[in-house]
């Protein structure tokens, strides 16, 4: 649904086998985990030279694998990102790349929906609906959620 509506450039999937990407017809390059400028450099060029539509991302202990296709590889991915442009492709790839703590917010815009839900049914003397107007506002500030981080950092998940 998010798809459809946001219209991305990119797919990013990370996953787990990092074996089949290998044994695909993706174009892959490896990076060593980390924060540096030839990390950053080699994140630059694959990004720039990134015309496919399907990016996977399989993770290791110091290293993680990155490969773009333009068909989709049939892999259990575990999570799935819809990705802006080229700015938002490589802010992504840096974040999993590097190994400094990231910060998470993805439940708090959830939880103030909620709240909001609650006071608002109160306020309006609709008590009996409290559930129904605290689960819709919960809902939709999940769905606002997506769609504002996907246009002030360049991507989210899906």
């Amino acid at each position: 649904m998010m798809e459809d509506i946001l219209k991305p450039e990119y797919i990013a999937f990370i996953i787990k086998e990092r074996e089949k990407l290998k044994k695909e017809k993706a174009q892959t390059i490896e990076i060593p985990r980390g924060e540096s400028y030839e990390i950053e450099a080699t994140v630059e060029y694959f990004v720039d030279s990134t015309f496919e539509r399907f990016i996977y991302i399989a993770r290791s202990e110091d290293s993680i694998l990155v490969a773009r296709s333009s068909e989709k590889i049939n892999t259990k991915g575990e999570k799935k990102f819809l990705v802006k442009d080229k700015k938002g492709l490589k802010r992504l790839l840096l974040s999993e790349i590097s190994k400094s703590k990231k910060v998470g917010t993805k439940g708090i815009n959830f939880i103030l929906a909620t709240i909001i839900g609650v006071l608002l049914s109160y306020m309006a003397n609709l008590q009996e609906y409290v559930i129904l107007i605290a689960a819709i506002f919960g809902i939709m500030g999940k769905f606002l959620e997506d769609i504002a981080s996907y246009y002030l950092i360049g991507y989210c998940e899906s």
